[in-house]
């Protein structure tokens, strides 16, 4: 497998990225001021996996759920929002903000992003060197991933494991675009590693709202951080951190 036909598993995450600096930029000129990056960073994830849902809901009754109508698809998004960012200045915005872009956090709150930065790292390396290997994995989250990749589709198919037919598919669609756009299952465990990390900034965001300063929101994430379960989960590919 070439290294560029796996690296269009980075479509989905090129078109998050996208999302987050027009929805900001939006942000900053209607409301003349900067707003929290991580309410977009939720708006970001809410639209992206709303894209992944359309994806799969529009190619699967085709029988079309492959590497090539999906790579056409989060393309086709991909140079339509560009497009849009370039026009709107957006993204020559975003590139001048990092230009000008200086730390604001004390000693103390650098030292706890960087923990937990490392602590995301060292659990992102675990979840894409190790394959699925719990029991949830091979009964019933990889079964109905590996079953639609090869029909092409979502539709039911004769099996003794009902969970793979009725329960609630979007994880296992996330894992299914990757896994279709790389090549094989080596990204499978990715998706409950990003939601990890979204959800430090979502715990983050939500304690802004109820009230907390910078460090109070920054050791609200270090907690959620530290969840043993959230640990565990983050390199597997349950489906807990998803929701």
């Amino acid at each position: 497998m070439s290294q560029m036909t796996s690296g269009l598993a980075a479509l989905p995450l090129l078109v998050f990225g996208t999302l987050f600096v027009l929805l900001r930029h939006r942000r900053v000129s209607r409301d003349g001021q900067e707003t929290p990056w991580g309410l977009g960073f939720v708006e970001s994830a809410v639209l992206c996996g709303a894209a992944l849902t359309a994806s799969t809901e529009v190619l699967s009754p085709f029988r079309m759920l492959g590497r090539g109508s999906l790579a056409v698809w989060w393309s086709l998004i991909l140079i339509a929002l560009l497009v849009l960012g370039w026009r709107t200045g957006a993204v020559r915005s975003a590139i001048d903000r990092l230009r000008s872009w200086r730390s604001v956090l004390s000693p103390g709150e650098t030292a706890l992003v960087a923990a937990m930065a490392l602590m995301a790292l060292v659990v992102g390396v675990v979840a894409w060197v190790s394959p699925p290997n719990t029991t949830d994995s091979h009964l019933y989250h990889m079964s109905r991933v590996v079953h639609w990749a090869q029909g092409a589709s979502l539709a039911h198919y004769p099996t003794t494991y009902e969970h793979q037919l009725w329960f609630p598919p979007w994880a296992e669609t996330a894992i299914l675009t990757l896994r279709l756009l790389w090549g094989n299952d080596q990204p499978a465990g990715m998706v409950q590693w990003l939601c990890y990390v979204g959800s430090l900034i979502l715990t983050a965001e939500i304690a802004g709202l109820l009230g907390a300063g910078r460090r109070g929101r920054l050791l609200a994430a270090a907690f959620c951080a530290s969840v043993p379960m959230g640990l565990l989960q983050a390199t597997s590919t349950q489906n807990d951190l998803v929701a």
